[in-house]
């Protein structure tokens, strides 16, 4: 019975990159060619997501602003960090210690979030 249970499991882990790109497949499908170029050479859906929901983040600053409302960077990396889910809990109280000192552009924000989580990736597949 556990030895069922475990090739079931292993057969699981198999596909999961398979169903990952056909995911990835359809959002870049769907998407307009501006667009694409935000999630080009990504290579998983969950990194495409992330780019996305930071893109659109920024696209509605960039709308606010051209209207008379601009959003400074630090509202702008609080919505973000509310988004995050819990695997980036370190990453969120790193950040709210460091921006006590020195505030960070969100261009700054974003790559040290997009570099945090290939690190996280990176150690998730070395284990």
């Amino acid at each position: 019975m556990v030895e069922m249970e475990e090739k079931g499991s292993r057969d699981k882990d198999k596909s999961h990159p398979y169903k990952d790109q056909m995911v990835l497949g359809w959002i870049i499908s769907s998407l307009s060619y501006a667009v694409v170029s935000t999630i080009y050479g990504l290579e998983t859906s969950q990194f495409a997501w992330q780019a996305l929901g930071v893109r659109s983040v920024k696209s509605l600053a960039d709308k606010l602003s051209v209207v008379g409302k601009p959003i400074d960077d630090f509202d702008l990396i609080l919505s973000v960090l509310n988004g995050l889910n819990s695997s980036f809990h370190s990453f969120v109280t790193t950040y709210m210690l460091l921006a006590k000192e020195k505030p960070m552009s969100f261009f700054d924000f974003h790559a040290e979030l997009l570099n945090y989580d290939l690190m996280q990736k990176f150690h998730s597949q070395s284990i």
